[in-house]
């Protein structure tokens, strides 16, 4: 009789763990599984530390991030090579990684261009507008 009763329970218990299991894959999709297969997954983010001696780089995603890098990390800057040295901090980066626990190991880093400042569009297209309306004025005077 206790023999049954154990061999319910454990069974039981195997159920639910296998649950358990399915319903975080659910619930997390592919990251899950990714994350936990340590495939390569990639972001996107703004640079908030570069340490040089520990060989990493701190990005800020949606949290900040910290990926090692190695001798095999290839470190790109407007599609020429490039070294850890040449990422400053407010760089944005794109780092493609793997990931074992907590660790994150960055496979490729490519630093983005700067993006241009509104202020300077917003400048440049006015005057563009001014030239335009001056060229206008002027050819009004001359009868076109």
């Amino acid at each position: 009789m206790k023999f049954s009763v154990m061999m319910v329970l454990a069974a039981a218990l195997a159920v639910c763990a296998v649950q358990r299991t399915s319903f975080a894959e659910e619930k997390h999709g592919d990251k899950f599984k990714s994350e936990a297969k340590g495939d390569a997954q990639s972001k996107t983010g703004v640079v908030k530390k570069v340490d040089a001696e520990a060989k990493e780089i701190v990005v800020m995603v949606a949290r900040e991030l910290t990926f090692k890098v190695n001798d095999a990390t290839k470190i790109t800057k407007a599609d020429t090579a490039a070294k850890l040295s040449d990422i400053k901090v407010d760089d944005k980066v794109t780092v493609s990684y793997s990931r074992a626990g907590d660790t994150r190991t960055a496979l490729t880093i490519a630093i983005l261009p700067k993006a241009e400042k509104r202020s300077d569009a917003a400048e440049r297209s006015a005057g563009d507008s001014t030239e335009k309306k001056k060229k206008s004025g002027d050819e009004e005077k001359l009868g076109r």
